[in-house]
C-alpha cells in the first residue's frame, strides 16, 4: 500500500498535527523511520498494541516521521519485506553507553549488542536525555543550552532489510520523506536542498520545512547496520543556519555507526 494510505489508517485526520505526522512517517520508512512511533503502524490485518495509552501528538518527535517513512518505502518496494508493527519498545535499556558528558566529548553507545555508534555534540550542549516512554529501540537527544530549537537526536530501530540500497537511491528516499512532510498539517512548503551518500554506507538528506511553527532546517544521516536503522537528525531555525552551518556539518561528520 502507499505511504498516504498507511498514514491515513494509522492516524485520524484530526490528529495529524505537525509533530505527530513527522513521527508517524519516520516509523513507516524504516522500522522497525521514525521518524518506532507511539501511534502504532500496522498491516491491514493487525491491531495496534500499546502497554499504555499512546502519547498525545505533541509528544511525538519529527525523527519518528523519518523512521515511519523508511518502513513504508520498504513495504511498498518489496512484498517480501515484513515490517514489524510499531509499539513501545521493551528492553530498550539493554545498551552500554559512556557517562553523560558535561561538556563536549565523544558519546559512544552499544545497542542490543548489534551496533555501536559514536557522536560528538558541540561543547555547549546539554547531556543527552531520554524520553519517559520508549517509542524507539533506543533514542537520545542533545539540546543546545543557549539556542532554542537547535538540537540533535539519534534513534535506533529494527528493520528486516540489510542495506539502504534496498530502499533506493538517496534521491528516491528523499522524495518519499519530503512528500510525507508536505502532506502534514501546518506545513506550507518543503524544499529539498541536498542528498548524498556519506562514508560508511549512509545517506544524507538536507531540507527546509516552512510551517506554522516557523521555518526549520533539517539535516539527516541515515544508516542500516545489522538490520538496525540508525538515524541522526540535526534541527536548527533556518534564520540561524548560516551562523551555525560550519559547526552543524562538523558535528554531523563525527557520527560513526559500526556493527558490533
Amino acid at each position: 500500500f502507499t505511504l498516504g494510505v498507511t498514514i491515513e489508517r494509522s492516524m485520524a485526520p484530526s490528529k495529524r498535527s505537525k509533530v505527530a505526522f513527522v513521527a508517524q512517517v519516520l516509523t513507516c520508512l524504516t522500522l522497525s523511520f521514525p521518524i518506532t512511533s507511539a501511534m502504532a503502524f500496522t498491516l491491514p490485518h493487525q491491531k495496534p498494541v500499546y502497554d499504555k495509552p499512546p502519547p498525545s501528538s505533541n509528544q511525538q518527535s519529527r525523527r519518528s516521521l523519518l523512521t515511519t517513512t523508511l518502513s513504508t518505502i520498504a513495504t511498498a518496494t518489496s512484498p517480501l519485506l515484513v515490517i514489524l508493527p510499531s509499539q513501545p519498545c521493551h528492553g530498550a535499556t539493554d545498551t552500554d553507553e559512556t557517562p553523560l558528558p558535561p561538556t563536549s566529548s565523544i558519546y559512544t553507545k552499544t545497542v542490543k549488542d548489534l551496533i555501536q555508534y559514536s557522536f560528538t555534540p558541540p561543547a555547549n550542549f546539554k547531556p543527552p536525555s531520554k524520553k519517559p516512554l520508549a517509542t524507539h529501540l533506543d533514542e537520545v537527544n542533545f539540546v543546545s543550552d543557549g539556542a532554542r530549537g537547535y538540537q540533535y537526536g539519534i534513534t535506533v530501530d529494527p528493520v528486516r532489510i540489510n542495506s539502504l540500497a534496498e530502499f533506493g537511491t538517496p534521491q528516491e528516499v528523499a522524495e518519499r520523506v519530503l512528500a510525507a512532510e508536505r502532506a502534514r498539517d501546518g506545513v506550507f512548503d518543503v524544499t529539498l536542498l541536498d542528498t548524498l551518500e556519506v562514508p560508511g554506507g549512509g545517506y544524507g538528506i538536507d531540507y527546509i520545512s516552512d510551517g506554522k511553527r516557523g521555518t526549520k532546517h533539517f539535516c539527516t544521516r541515515i544508516y542500516i547496520k545489522q538490520k538496525s536503522l540508525v538515524v541522526l537528525t540535526a534541527q536548527v531555525k533556518e534564520s540561524e543556519f548560516n551562523e551555525r552551518k560550519v559547526e552543524l556539518f562538523d558535528t554531523l561528520n563525527t557520527f560513526v555507526v559500526e556493527p558490533k
